[in-house]
């Protein structure tokens, strides 16, 4: 008792396969970007503790409790707009938070999207919601290259570099988590 074209638990082996696993250059790529990433939340937490003038242990803990990167950034975007008098900052900042915004989009595209295919042909399958809650999601299939996705990861890094060297500026590295 099967449905055609799917294959019964016990025929899968002893661990789930997945095409990324098959993919190599595909899964490095996705690697890079998660770690880029974490370099640009980690940036993020240090504009929040510019913005509230509070520590390392505190911006982390109010950083983590919002789930979405989405509303972080937003959430940053507006305390940078209300309560930063510095203007020429201020707009270095909004900058910075912007282009994360954007890239944010482009990272969830590619680690919340199902793979499918093989490594000859693999396939990326994002769900589409319909702006109608009573209308059905579309799925969209993209087939992205390894270039594609570390191209996301180089405007990550470049990121990275120009909340650096905010950062640095600001002299929030001598009030770091391990200085505090």
């Amino acid at each position: 008792m099967g449905i055609k074209g799917i294959i019964p638990p016990e025929d899968i082996g002893d661990r789930y396969w997945n095409p990324i696993d098959d993919a190599p250059e595909h899964a490095a790529a996705l690697g890079r970007l998660l770690v880029h990433w974490a370099d640009i939340e980690r940036f993020l937490i240090h504009i929040l503790r510019y913005l509230l003038s509070i520590d390392w242990y505190k911006a982390t803990f109010v950083y983590e409790e919002f789930v979405s990167t989405k509303s972080k950034i937003i959430l940053l975007r507006r305390l940078n707009h209300f309560f930063n008098n510095d203007e020429s900052i201020k707009e270095e900042i909004d900058r910075y938070l912007s282009q994360a915004l954007k890239l944010n989009t482009q990272r969830n595209t590619y680690i919340h999207s199902s793979w499918g295919g093989n490594v000859n042909k693999l396939i990326r399958l994002k769900t589409i919601p319909h702006p109608d809650h009573r209308k059905i999601s579309k799925h969209r299939i993209t087939k992205p290259t390894p270039k594609d996705i570390q191209d996301v990861v180089e405007e990550i890094a470049k990121l990275s570099l120009s909340f650096y060297d905010l950062i640095y500026r600001l002299s929030l590295f001598q009030k770091g988590p391990f200085q505090e």
